[in-house]
């Protein structure tokens, strides 16, 4: 369960790191995509700090999600695909979340 929780971890935040590269940040990108090394951390603020990644990265979904909506909807064009596709995103970096919470006690 706690490689499970690793690999989710590493993926979730290897995604929010494509996402700001995409954009042309590529400082911001580089270091979400190293962030999951705290990990590394045996220190049970690190996993408070990768909690709060975490929920950054929700936030910042949601509201890509919500920008793109508005952009689709001005220029009348389907919207299902990409709704899908950051849908999916969001469940994922959610259920990361979840189990970042929730296997806290149990790999400690």
């Amino acid at each position: 369960m706690k490689i499970l929780k690793i690999i989710c971890i590493i993926l979730s935040y290897v995604l929010i790191a494509a996402h700001f590269l995409r954009a042309g940040n590529l400082t911001l990108a580089l270091g979400l995509a190293l962030f999951p090394a705290i990990l590394f951390i045996r220190h049970r603020f690190s996993e408070w700090l990768i909690r709060a990644g975490l929920i950054f990265s929700l936030v910042v979904w949601l509201k890509t999600l919500f920008w793109l909506w508005k952009i689709y909807q001005i220029h009348h064009l389907p919207f299902t695909r990409p709704a899908l596709i950051l849908g999916a995103v969001i469940l994922f970096t959610f259920s990361t979340l979840i189990l970042t919470v929730a296997g806290h006690k149990k790999d400690t």
